[in-house]
């Protein structure tokens, strides 16, 4: 990891894809410039509230215990209360973004079982360019998939986990976002 200007240049490659992916599934949805733009600043905040998750649960490099779930589980809500208050359009969506970014299609996610249409679509957005990036990068408890891997699980979660409207907006740009991917880890 390089860190430039105090930030660790993997994090900000992290950041960039958030931002990239979120706002290419906003435009193949259909949402307008300043929708995209928006979610454009808000998408890099969805885990802000790991800042109250320990480095131990965090970094954990095995299966995290039924406790560190409970744990792990209350960063939305952290990080929901951390940008709460705001009047500032920007922060009143990463605030539902940051709570909204776990819950599930079909009621399953969390912190509040929201279910279909109950999810703001920022969340729901983010929610799919998050997993997508994640399964498709290394992390400190497994390899990176196959980008073929990575769409299977994706469009086999579709309906469930994920908005089958914003899949399929997902995957009428998914080779754009795979090589605006591939891009953005070989830049210096």
């Amino acid at each position: 990891r390089l860190f430039i200007g105090g930030k660790c240049q993997m994090c900000v490659r992290d950041s960039v894809r958030m931002i990239r992916f979120s706002s290419m599934i906003a435009r193949a949805y259909g949402q307008d410039e300043k929708y995209c733009n928006l979610l454009e600043q808000a998408s890099p905040m969805h885990d802000i509230g790991k800042i109250g998750i320990p480095d131990n649960v965090l970094k954990k490099p095995g299966k995290l215990t039924e406790e560190d779930w409970v744990l792990m589980r209350k960063h939305s809500e952290y990080g929901a209360n951390i940008l709460s208050g705001s009047d500032v359009p920007v922060l009143q969506m990463a605030e539902e973004v940051a709570l909204g970014h776990h819950e599930k299609f079909d009621g399953s996610g969390y912190p509040s079982n929201l279910k279909g249409l109950q999810i703001p679509l920022s969340a729901r957005i983010v929610a799919l360019a998050d997993f997508f990036d994640a399964l498709t990068m290394d992390r400190c408890y497994r390899p990176a998939f196959s980008d073929e891997k990575a769409l299977t699980m994706v469009e086999e979660n579709s309906g469930t986990h994920f908005d089958p409207s914003v899949v399929k907006a997902f995957f009428s740009v998914s080779d754009d976002i795979i090589n605006e991917r591939n891009k953005i880890n070989n830049e210096n």
